[in-house]
């Protein structure tokens, strides 16, 4: 089994999860034979978690690969799909992570691989969650080398499975070509190896030295030799190429095991039962059983790390670093033989204890017999042990027996012939002695006997008050640990009661959360603003934009945002904008308690709507620099007639005709605005007056257009608004069914595509096409581009002034020469006078 993960994690969760879940070949459009087969997850929903994130790096994605032999069973990949998870989000709840599982079968002889994908975020916090950072390799090697020994799986570093070249990207290449129905190339690498090949089968090749020799020997350098690559150069085309695989390694050798190499913890010889190798072959299961111990240490230790910076950065629970695997991590090996010393070993650790039988010091938990035998009396001849008896359990033990107390009563007799036999009185004097001895001796024999009762008496008294000390304290440690039970349920109740109530919190916490998104995405504010007393003005209205007034005189425009939310702000007060919520809030003076309530009894019972309700299409999103340019744009004035454009020849009668009627606005500072559409609506606006001409901050030029009718036959394009009005005070009453459109200067690429629609439309009528740009080098250039992008079947024409820049330069020597004449003609009133 080998753990894999791609190089991938950029875009949208349609890839990945249609790469594993789809039933063909993406590359080959080959049906996948049997099926995928989702083993976990939702498909969807982890495309929709990838598709909601913001990150560049979205996803992880990778495989579980198993060899065909494994042939892993129903249970075994469950539980393995369990381990992964816990090892790979260590310390984070289930529900704080989401993962899809699809199993592939289709592959060589139903070889089984484990696909996933995992959505790079911890659910709770919504923070970046990567499973695989730079590394990846060292952290899972130990998890994938334990369950390769212990299900007794084929390992990726079995010497027996190595290839004896490595072709690099020159597969990957050939694989392309393939693909593309491309004849592969020929493999200089390929070429050099069937000849070091065909050296090794004829014997003339044992080892690498040898392979360097016999490259040299065809005029080949060989400059750079690694561990486990050598480098190739051809001097006649300076070529050089990369030898990889077993055969280029240092330590191979030809009928032999390669040289041992320094391993390190993690790669020291696995018990694997399969012996596919033959330094396999000699573990046993005593090595087996201790390599498992090694790999499940370092597990242990990897897992509690990196649960330690998931607490660090997500925050919750601290993390259980015992139960971070489970029962996955149990020392149950199949068909392995384990030694009695390791069974002890792995049972009891550094606290197993193994005597020998003969062992010497055994004699020292013995019983001193020499003791026994020097204060005691045995009247029975003791028993030697057997010298060739080595076995302590069949060993007979001496037996102590106590001195036996007398059992008739001791007399204090004098031998008769240590007395002087001196007469009868002397006689008399022994006799008397023997009974005052006989009876001193009995009193003493009594006092003896009553003071060994009450010494009895008292050892009694003294055992049964330690006996009923010893019980007392049991009793007291029975209920000491009792009360500690107690104390411990009811701390973990506690515990489990506060855990159960913040959860509470947390999931309240993010309903109402998602509630308000709700509402401020799936709700369109213009048809609540009319439930709400407000009108819908459909003339200064757009696509992205809706304006509406209320009886009470406030002006509202409508809009939204990037983030699909629906906007709005006051035209009469700059602090009266934001969401649907704001709406409310700032109508109505009520707190988010109020304003849920408001917005789900207005989804639930539909309000009574007016005659003047005007169903309308949810706005355009917008983004905030095109937001600002519509809320400055409603605070202008629209113009009938302006100083300024006077002052540049413009009659009074041209401002105010139908032609231009609304599309002169004048701003606070008393400038001629004209603004500027698109097919969504406003998106910016050129700003003139004497000695100034601009544009709004933020906005984008597209067009200045003329008010339109059914009857225009014509089309004439100029660079300014001036200069249309302008030509259509000089030539309007020759044509007067003629529409204007400016670009404002120089024409960029989206204009063009506007001039384009309008050109288009124009010519649909039948009509003609007439460029009426600035006589001087921009305005030629902007006129060859439309003509060559006009339609085909248009009439089109060029207009430019004779002996002017521009058609507001000839209305201006017009108004000049009807001066002059005034004034001639007052003159020659004078002289005749």
């Amino acid at each position: 089994m080998l753990v894999k993960f791609f190089p991938r994690g950029v875009g949208s969760g349609s890839g990945p999860v249609e790469y594993i879940t789809r039933k063909d070949n993406p590359n080959t459009k080959t049906l996948r034979e049997p099926a995928p087969e989702i083993v976990r997850g939702n498909p969807e929903i982890t495309k929709q978690l990838i598709d909601g994130l913001d990150f560049k790096y979205k996803y992880n994605s990778g495989v579980l690969s198993f060899a065909i032999e494994d042939a892993p069973t129903e249970e075994q990949q469950q539980a393995l799909i369990d381990s992964f998870e816990e090892y790979a989000f260590a310390g984070i709840e289930r529900d704080n992570y989401n993962t899809l599982w699809v199993r592939h079968t289709h592959t060589l002889s139903d070889r089984v691989e484990l696909h996933f994908v995992t959505p790079k975020v911890e659910l709770e916090t919504g923070k970046s969650l990567n499973i695989a950072p730079p590394g990846w390799h060292g952290y899972f090697k130990p998890w994938q080398t334990y369950w390769n020994i212990k299900e007794d799986w084929a390992r990726p570093d079995d010497l027996s499975r190595k290839r004896i070249y490595s072709r690099g990207y020159q597969a990957l290449i050939d694989a392309e070509n393939k693909r593309a129905g491309l004849t592969a190339s020929p493999d200089p690498k390929k070429q050099l190896t069937e000849y070091i090949t065909q050296r090794i089968e004829t014997g003339l090749i044992v080892n690498r030295d040898d392979i360097i020799k016999s490259f040299t020997e065809l005029g080949l350098d060989v400059p750079r030799q690694g561990k486990n690559y050598i480098t190739v150069l051809n001097r006649s085309d300076n070529q050089r190429y990369r030898l990889k695989g077993g055969i280029y390694e240092a330590s191979w050798r030809l009928g032999g095991q390669p040289e041992k190499e320094d391993r390190s913890q993690q790669q020291t010889p696995r018990g694997d039962s399969r012996s596919r190798t033959p330094a396999i072959e000699n573990s046993t299961g005593d090595t087996q059983s201790r390599t498992l111990e090694e790999l499940q240490g370092r597990i242990l230790e990897l897992a509690s790390a990196r649960a330690s910076y998931h607490h660090s950065r997500y925050e919750g629970e601290p993390p259980k670093i015992k139960t971070i695997l489970g029962q996955t991590m149990d020392m149950d090996i199949p068909r392995s033989r384990e030694s009695l010393s390791g069974y002890l070993r792995r049972k009891l650790g550094a606290d197993r204890v193994l005597i020998p039988a003969n062992d010497s010091q055994t004699n020292s938990i013995r019983p001193n017999r020499a003791r026994d035998r020097a204060t005691t009396t045995n009247l029975e001849p003791t028993q030697r042990p057997n010298p060739r008896d080595n076995d302590l359990r069949n060993r007979q033990r001496d037996i102590h027996h106590p001195t036996p107390l007398p059992t008739s009563e001791p007399r204090l007799g004098m031998s008769g012939t240590t007395l002087l036999q001196s007469g009868v009185d002397r006689e008399r004097t022994r006799e008397s002695t023997e009974e005052i001895l006989s009876t001193a001796s009995q009193r003493i024999q009594t006092a003896n006997r009553n003071t060994l009762s009450s010494v009895r008496a008292g050892h009694e008294t003294v055992r049964a008050a330690e006996q009923t000390a010893t019980e007392s304290s049991q009793q007291l440690e029975r209920t000491s640990e009792e009360f500690n039970n107690t104390s411990q349920q009811l701390l973990q109740h506690h515990q489990q009661i506060h855990l159960n109530l913040e959860r509470g919190r947390r999931d309240k916490r993010r309903k109402r959360k998602a509630e308000l998104e709700f509402f401020k995405t799936q709700i369109n504010l213009a048809e609540y603003a009319q439930s709400q007393g407000y009108q819908y003005i459909g003339k200064t209205s757009s696509r992205n934009s809706a304006v509406l007034r209320h009886s009470n005189g406030d002006k509202v425009i409508v809009a939204t945002d990037t983030d699909g939310h629906g906007i709005y702000f006051s035209v009469r007060d700059d602090n009266d904008n934001g969401t649907i919520i704001d709406f409310i809030q700032n109508r109505r003076n009520s707190n988010l308690g109020g304003v849920r309530k408001e917005l789900r009894n207005w989804l639930e019972v539909p309000t009574p709507q007016s005659s003047k309700f005007t169903p309308v299409d949810k706005p355009q999103p917008i983004t905030k620099d095109r937001y600002l340019v519509i809320k400055a744009a409603s605070k202008f004035q629209i113009a009938e007639e302006h100083p300024y454009l006077e002052q540049r020849g413009i009659q009074r009668f041209i401002q105010k005709s139908v032609r231009f009627a609304g599309k002169i606005a004048i701003d606070e500072r008393g400038n001629a605005i004209f603004p500027h559409y698109d097919r969504d609506g406003l998106t910016g606006y050129s700003v003139k007056n004497t000695n100034f001409t601009g544009f709004s901050s933020g906005g984008t030029k597209t067009l200045w257009q003329s008010n339109q009718s059914e009857k225009d036959r014509s089309l004439v394009i100029t660079e300014s608004a001036i200069d249309a009005m302008s030509y259509h005070q000089l030539f309007g009453k020759e044509n007067p069914h003629t529409r204007y459109i400016a670009t404002s200067g120089t024409m960029s690429n989206y204009q063009l595509e506007l001039i384009k629609t309008a050109m288009a439309e124009i010519t649909k009528l039948g009509g003609e096409i007439v460029i009426a740009t600035d006589n001087d080098e921009m305005g030629n250039k902007i006129a060859k581009t439309l003509v060559k992008v006009a339609p085909e079947s248009s009439q089109i024409y060029r207009h430019q002034p004779q002996h002017s820049k521009d058609w507001n330069e000839v209305v201006e020597k017009e108004r000049q020469r009807i001066l002059s004449q005034q004034k001639q003609q007052q003159r020659s009133r004078g002289l005749e006078l």
